[in-house]
């Protein structure tokens, strides 16, 4: 478990979490590097979908780029550059 002192403790927990259940969903082995890297790397693609399809939602309901690159933590040009032209 992470040292709930550690800033984005509760996401490290998460993402522990996420992997263990998506291991026992496919009924691998997650102590195994290479499988764990497989299965952090599907975790991320889902991840990485999930945030353009919120973004594109944010925007359609008229948020501006500049208020998704501040909740992002980015500025608007890198964030437009990453969303603005996704499918």
């Amino acid at each position: 478990m992470a040292d709930r002192s550690q800033p984005y403790s509760d996401i490290v927990d998460l993402i522990e979490d996420s992997l263990a259940e998506l291991a026992r969903r496919r009924a691998k082995y997650p102590g195994d590097d290479l499988t764990a890297i497989r299965l952090l790397a599907d975790l991320a693609d889902e991840a990485s979908t999930a945030l353009g399809e919120r973004v594109a939602a944010a925007q359609a309901a008229g948020a501006e780029w500049a208020r998704i690159a501040a909740v992002l933590g980015a500025s608007v040009t890198d964030v437009r550059l990453e969303f603005e032209n996704r499918p």
